[in-house]
């Protein structure tokens, strides 16, 4: 169980961090913070669906991976 659930969450992390750069990518897209909204739940990050839900996708970011891309801070 102990590989599955690794697995699980670098898995999670990927899709969090693909939904995050989309967002950016498309701000206006609401069915992409419905996706990120559904994983963050499943992760069990409520904290961050509650980021999510005032937009803020640097407070999930950072929440999630510590840190704000350099991609989007460039």
């Amino acid at each position: 169980e102990g590989e599955a659930a690794e697995w699980a969450a670098r898995i999670n992390a990927e899709a969090a961090k693909a939904y995050i750069s989309a967002v950016r990518l498309n701000p206006e897209a609401t069915h992409i913070y419905g996706y990120l909204r559904v994983l963050l739940a499943m992760m069990d990050r409520l904290d961050c669906v509650q980021l999510l839900g005032k937009k803020d996708v640097d407070g999930v970011e950072m929440a999630l991976f510590g840190s704000i891309s350099s991609a989007h801070v460039l």
